[in-house]
């Protein structure tokens, strides 16, 4: 796993391979796992669809899942959309949501590229 790859977008390492009781093994096959969890995409539709019930569900579903594996930089962007989304504050987390995208990308390519 090439850590400095993930340390740069922000993916503590060190943090999450103690949140996994110090075994690697396990913190990898989880975060590399993380590329195929549909709950981002299902969270883009239902977005772009108004559903914005189940849009909360697959972000806050994401952000535990963030969360475990010390994606702490998405995790806090995250974090900001779901809490928006709480409050009923749609347009501000769609427009969060939308750099969101982008960093979600950068995490994917990080994971992808940190494989060994």
């Amino acid at each position: 796993m090439k850590v400095d790859v993930l340390y740069a977008v922000g993916i503590d390492v060190l943090e999450g391979i103690k949140r996994f009781s110090g075994r690697e093994d396990l913190y990898s096959k989880f975060l590399f796992k993380f590329v195929e969890d549909p709950n981002f995409q299902e969270c883009r539709e239902d977005m772009k669809n108004g559903d914005i019930e189940s849009a909360f569900c697959h972000a806050h579903a994401l952000k535990g899942i963030t969360g475990n594996l010390s994606m702490n930089q998405f995790y806090q962007h995250l974090y900001a959309v779901v809490e928006l989304l709480r409050a009923g504050d749609v347009e501000h987390a769609k427009e969060l949501f939308s750099d969101l995208e982008i960093e979600y990308d950068e995490v994917i390519d990080a994971i992808e590229a940190s494989k060994a």
